[in-house]
């Protein structure tokens, strides 16, 4: 059997295994600063009511930062 062919059997395999869980999407972006400027955006987040109670919104932590080789907002 082909390789292509077994890949395609396998993906559809998977495609079809039921999904105990989803995970939340994001939409669009809408940038509302200029370059050079601080980061003001919004993004569209696709998720369930369900979902959308149970998400919170922070900074990433330093380490974070550090392993991206980003520098640190000050707090």
């Amino acid at each position: 059997m082909k390789t292509s062919l077994k890949a395609s059997l396998v993906a559809a395999a998977i495609a079809t295994l039921p999904s105990g869980s989803h995970a939340a999407g994001l939409g669009p972006i809408n940038v509302f600063s200029a370059i050079g400027q601080p980061l003001r955006a919004e993004v569209e987040l696709k998720a369930t009511s369900q979902e959308m109670q149970s998400l919170t919104a922070r900074i990433a932590s330093a380490e974070a930062f550090r392993q991206a080789s980003l520098p640190i907002p000050p707090s």
